[in-house]
């Protein structure tokens, strides 16, 4: 009996611990299953080609919007001539100096029709005209080569309007208060187009939050297209941009297709985020060094442009 219970004292905690052991190993070896599991990389799933569309605002240097001031050029293509405002209300065969001054008093009834003649001074034209912000329009193609690189295609098109007032010295007029001359300030615009396709490449860095920072680069090459540079006089309308019809007469409407075409470069940032896992949504800004050519002038200005995308 003594014996029985030797044997018992010593193979149960034997039995025990035999059950025991194997269960720990599990254990241990399920702990490293998972931590294995957890520390193999997440595979990269963006690949192939996304589109978006690009909304918001076209901001141009002023450096290139004083070319519409009313001082003109000889010449503008092969087929129109840019006349200067002292040209096209003088000299150019449309008007006289006596339609202009006919003009003048119709429109500012104040002076009572005393208006009997025009002069323009050296300074009578602006310095300071500036392009207003306008909507700026964009498509993108998109090829992710992994989560973090892609190569980015982009067509944008954008209407600008360079806006300020000219002077004008008008002769004759009694008033106010039996003047022999009056300055006067008159508004002046120029329109033009611009087209823009980007070539680049684009980093992506993602975060804890949902958003996705991103930056890029890459070739800017930019159309501009001159579309019309109007003097005004109260509400009459005098184009300086004049179009040859072909039997030495000169006709009002300019329609040119010209399109001058010159390569810079650019910058870009912003912010992306993803919805459902199927749409994007960002907010971004560009920078390109671009050569603006406008008629027979040319020069390398900065513009930026500031947009939402909205992508699939």
């Amino acid at each position: 009996m003594k014996y029985i219970l030797y044997s018992i004292c010593i193979l149960f905690p034997t039995l025990i611990w035999g059950q025991l052991k194997p269960n720990q190993n599990l254990a241990a070896k399920s702990d490293i299953n998972i931590w294995a599991f957890e520390e193999e990389p997440i595979e990269e799933t963006s690949r192939g080609f996304t589109f978006s569309i690009d909304l918001g605002m076209y901001l141009a240097s002023k450096k290139t919007a004083n070319i519409y001031n009313g001082l003109g050029l000889s010449q503008i293509n092969n087929q129109a001539s840019w006349y200067s405002i002292p040209q096209r209300f003088t000299e150019v065969g449309l008007n006289t100096q006596a339609n202009i001054v006919q003009t003048i008093n119709e429109n500012f009834p104040e002076y009572n029709g005393t208006v009997t003649g025009i002069r323009f001074g050296a300074d009578d034209f602006p310095q300071d005209m500036n392009y207003s912000p306008k909507i700026y329009f964009a498509l993108n193609a998109t090829y992710h080569f992994s989560d973090y690189w892609a190569v980015v295609a982009k067509s944008s098109i954008a209407n600008l309007k360079s806006t300020a007032v000219y002077t004008m010295t008008l002769e004759g007029p009694t008033i106010p208060q039996n003047a022999s001359e009056v300055i006067q300030q008159f508004d002046l615009s120029g329109k033009e187009q611009r087209i823009h396709f980007d070539l680049g490449f684009k980093n992506t860095s993602y975060n804890d939050y949902g958003f996705k920072w991103f930056w890029g680069a890459g070739m800017s090459m930019v159309g501009a297209k001159v579309e019309s540079n109007t003097a005004f006089i109260g509400d009459s309308r005098y184009e300086l941009i004049l179009q040859n019809s072909g039997n030495n007469q000169l006709i009002n409407e300019f329609n040119s297709a010209q399109t001058a075409f010159n390569v810079g470069y650019y910058a870009t940032t912003g912010w992306e985020m993803e919805y459902q896992d199927r749409f994007d949504f960002g907010i971004g800004f560009n920078l390109s060094r671009d050569v603006i050519e406008l008629g027979l002038t040319e020069q390398s200005v900065w513009n930026k442009r500031i947009y939402i995308s909205f992508g699939t």
